[in-house]
């Protein structure tokens, strides 16, 4: 994947996903919590509200787990935006991935081993 200029809102989650990717010297990045523009009756809007709440706090957590700090996590689904250029963006998704392959291996360490069916 090619990320080139403006890689904004849901982009992002997608280029965080991304098996492997190469940046251009343009690329910035702006990474912000969900928005909508739903209308209709009010209790239907407040039960969407709530369920995309919800919803885009468990991808933005996931998506972004290691890339931000957790107080930059809570800011963003609070509604602070960040803006990256591709050194930054580079620098945080190698971050981001040290982080992941610990974590990892941290559960590969404490995942119990396989009980032996002749023993069951």
């Amino acid at each position: 994947m090619f990320a080139s200029g403006g890689v904004h809102s849901a982009g992002t989650i997608i280029l965080m996903n991304a098996p492997a990717f190469k940046l251009s010297r343009n690329f910035n990045a702006l990474i912000h919590n969900g928005s909508t523009g739903a209308g209709g009756k009010f209790s239907d809007f407040k039960a969407m509200a709530k369920a995309q709440e919800t919803m885009m706090e468990d991808v933005l957590r996931h998506t972004y787990e290691g890339f931000l700090t957790p107080k930059e996590l809570d800011d963003l689904i609070a509604g602070k935006d960040y803006w990256l250029d591709g050194k930054q963006f580079s620098q945080r998704f190698n971050n981001r991935q040290e982080v992941l392959q610990a974590k990892h291996e941290a559960a590969q360490r404490v995942a119990p081993a396989e009980e032996d069916p002749e023993e069951v």
